[in-house]
């Protein structure tokens, strides 16, 4: 699809800024300073009798804001301006898509939630679509390589343990720890650089779909609560990236003809029964209370608590501070994940926090490093719960003559035990990107094949998030240990016979292999495990008899 521009008209407005109004099909772009979008508002005839009708322009201080008229055509829809869907985007751009729009709740999607603020752990899976969209060599001006990254557990004022905490497979590339928000910020400059061809309109959100019987493709009505605006636009090009609750899904049961094809399925996991918050810290907040163990922004710092209150063995917590970049001017977080039920999420007072915090982490300088009101903030924020592992029954329909893919988490959830959920989306968008290719732009053709291509991968990681590291948290040190045991014993082995034995799923994550051939080289390893364990039983009750 390419935009015909059969008008082009410049027009003064009482800002004195030149803007063009172009005709796209039906709907209307406004070009400001032959650069940015701005929200126009436009009465329904505009161009009669060779003149232009009376156009009031609204600048917006955000970019990329473009009113549509109702009923516009546009060649391909993002539902969720996210990492996914923003990338999904200029992924499509690079292809030569000249008619993109995204639709994003947020009108600042780059701003995250003080309770959720996430860091990204972009590994070589998701570097392989960054570089498609010319960002990958970016990721070092935005984080931390891995190939550099230590971690240091503290435990108290002198007890500091500092050791690497990534292995670089040969010939791979390192992944780098960013946070969410300068991931995005980075995404939404490119995305600005790509208005000729891409439109954001951020504060609207999906309210609906439905079929066009006549054109066999669909229409979405989107709405805008800051603006009170609604407004429709029809395509047969689909891409879903608005998350595990995924809305277009939900819109989607009462228009397809096959409902089953959308039915979620979820797999359980000792992770989904963990919560997640977190708390603001200062620059450089100091670990300890003499000041000898510094916060290096490239390290991962894990604090061991103690426990508080009457039962200090059931109630201690740790604090994770994961890497924030090289710029060692950037504030900190500290991760707090527990069981739900653990006493620590019914903590509601602000001193009580305080108090619990001394207790638990009898080292760390807590008043002379948390402030009050970060403190009252985090307590009022209802923890994150890690969701089920879940995915979509089917990864893209064909419906009439529309298209739609579920990409990211709206085709597949889970927690992040393996930090896969961002290079997991990423392998999404690689995979549509092929099959975009190998059926040269047919949408129809690359539905089929998107779906038979990638579903058998998707199922493998489902397997591979239930067994890969559900007990790092210490929700359970019984079955931690166990886990580090199996980590420890596969890693041997595979140095002992590597044709044999392979690493534990956490470590095989990282080397440039299918979802699919991990999960078999796990399995293989694990069958190879219980014939060496029968073979030594034997021999010993052999030498016994």
């Amino acid at each position: 699809p390419v935009f015909v521009n059969n008008i082009s008209e410049t027009l003064s407005f009482e800002e004195d800024d030149s803007v063009t109004l172009k005709e796209r099909r039906v709907g209307y772009m406004v070009v400001l300073n032959s650069v940015s979008f701005v929200s126009v508002s436009l009465p329904e005839k505009r161009f009669q009798n060779g003149e232009w009708s009376l156009c009031k322009v609204r600048c917006k201080k955000s970019w990329a804001m473009c009113a549509l008229e109702k009923g516009t055509a546009v060649g391909a829809v993002v539902v969720g301006g996210g990492p996914i869907g923003s990338v999904a985007a200029l992924m499509l751009a690079a292809r030569g898509w000249k008619d993109i729009t995204v639709v994003e709740r947020s009108s600042e999607p780059w701003v995250s939630n003080p309770a959720r603020t996430f860091s990204y752990l972009v590994s070589h899976r998701g570097q392989k679509m960054l570089r498609e969209i010319g960002l990958d060599d970016e990721l070092s001006k935005l984080g931390v390589p891995t190939d550099v990254n230590s971690f240091a557990l503290v435990s108290g004022d002198k007890a500091l343990q500092v050791f690497r905490s990534y292995v670089k497979p040969e010939g791979n590339r390192p992944g780098y720890w960013m946070l969410r928000t300068h991931f995005l910020t980075a995404i939404y400059r490119l995305l600005e650089q790509r208005s000729d061809v891409i439109r954001v309109l951020k504060g609207y959100h999906l309210e609906s779909i439905q079929k066009v019987v006549e054109t066999g493709a669909l229409e979405l009505e989107l709405h805008s609560d800051s603006e009170g605006a609604s407004t429709q636009i029809e395509t047969k090009f689909v891409l879903a990236c608005d998350g595990a609750n995924s809305k277009t899904r939900t819109e989607l049961l009462s228009v397809v003809e096959n409902p089953q094809d959308l039915d979620i399925l979820t797999y359980d996991t000792p992770a989904a029964q963990l919560c997640y918050r977190s708390l603001q810290l200062p620059l450089k907040p100091s670990l300890n209370r003499n000041g000898t163990v510094g916060s290096d922004p490239t390290m991962i710092y894990v604090l061991s608590g103690h426990g508080f209150g009457s039962e200090p063995s059931k109630s201690s917590f740790r604090m994770g501070l994961l890497p924030v970049g090289i710029d060692p001017n950037l504030p900190r977080r500290g991760s707090f994940t527990m069981p739900w039920q653990h006493p620590f999420w019914e903590i509601k007072d602000t001193e009580n926090m305080f108090r619990a915090f001394e207790e638990n982490f009898p080292y760390f300088p807590v008043r002379e490093v948390i402030s009050h009101q970060a403190m009252e903030e985090f307590v009022h924020c209802e923890p994150v719960r890690f969701p089920l592992i879940q995915r979509i029954r089917k990864l893209s329909l064909l419906e009439g003559e529309a298209s739609v893919f579920f990409l990211g988490d709206s085709a597949h959830a889970f927690p992040p035990d393996l930090g896969q959920g961002i290079n997991a989306g990423l392998q999404d968008l690689e995979v549509l990107y092929d099959t975009l290719h190998q059926t040269q732009e047919d949408v129809a053709a690359a539905s089929s094949l998107y779906h038979e291509e990638h579903d058998e991968d998707i199922q493998a990681l489902m397997r591979l998030m239930q067994i890969g590291g559900p007990y790092q948290y210490r929700q359970d040190k019984f079955r931690n240990t166990l886990w580090v045991f199996n980590q420890v014993l596969r890693k041997n082995l595979h140095k002992l016979a590597p044709g044999l034995f392979y690493p534990q799923v956490f470590s095989l994550i990282s080397f440039d292999l299918s979802y699919k051939e991990i999960l078999r080289l796990a399995n293989q390893t694990t069958r190879n495990i219980f014939i060496l364990i029968f073979l030594l039983v034997s021999l010993c009750l052999k030498v016994v008899l």
